[in-house]
């Protein structure tokens, strides 16, 4: 229980306590969209993307566009990586194939 704990800490720094019921929520709708019979580790790292991220958004944006972005929102985890005292990177996660997504978690 204590190494959920501390995962699910990680996942919702910053976090108030409306915003980790509605993350255990959504954790908790995913697991039942797939017919589980309980919620697992996997459900809150994906209900934690969809709660820090929003809903998918149907935008088709440029390569040009893409590329850009993509190296902008890099920078942060690198930057952050190389800095003393940064926070380490937990995740990264970039979708570019239709919409700009990215994602980077820290560990606070």
């Amino acid at each position: 229980m204590d190494e959920y704990a501390k995962r699910l800490a990680a996942l919702s720094p910053g976090f108030s306590g409306a915003d980790i019921m509605n993350l255990c929520n959504e954790a908790a709708i995913m697991a039942a969209r797939k017919n589980k019979k309980s919620i697992e580790s996997i459900d809150f790292e994906l209900a934690s993307e969809r709660v820090i991220a929003g809903l998918e958004k149907k935008r088709i944006v440029s390569e040009e566009e893409r590329r850009i972005v993509a190296v902008h929102e890099s920078g942060h985890a690198v930057t952050s990586w190389f800095l003393e005292g940064g926070h380490p990177l937990l995740k990264v996660k970039m979708n570019l194939l239709k919409e700009i997504i990215m994602l980077i978690f820290f560990k606070s």
